[in-house]
């Protein structure tokens, strides 16, 4: 058998989330949210828990992907800031406070 680029002699290799993420330089919240949005190659379910995706799609959606391909709409809302808490207040602010007698 002679050594060709020619894959369609050869079944197509199916790649679990770590090699797609090696290929594709996203986290994988990244990579199962644009999943959610239809963005990229359609998986395939072996059971609830094994997923693969074909490596020949996978190749071709990271050439998109360098072309300037993005997704049409975000899933998840942008972080926002979490406002700052304000200190307690005190309840005796306008009495005066006993020293401190421990210690001395």
């Amino acid at each position: 058998m002679t050594d060709t680029d020619d894959n369609s002699t050869f079944p197509d290799a199916l790649l679990r989330l770590g090699r797609v993420l090696k290929i594709i330089d996203v986290s994988p919240a990244t990579w199962w949210e644009w999943q959610q949005l239809g963005f990229g190659p359609k998986s395939i379910k072996y059971s609830p828990r094994i997923t693969f995706w074909k490596e020949s799609e996978v190749r071709a959606f990271a050439k998109r992907l360098l072309q300037g391909e993005k997704p049409v709409k975000q899933l998840s809302k942008p972080h926002k800031k979490k406002p700052r808490r304000q200190p307690a207040r005190d309840a005796f602010a306008g009495e005066a406070k006993a020293p401190c007698t421990h210690g001395i």
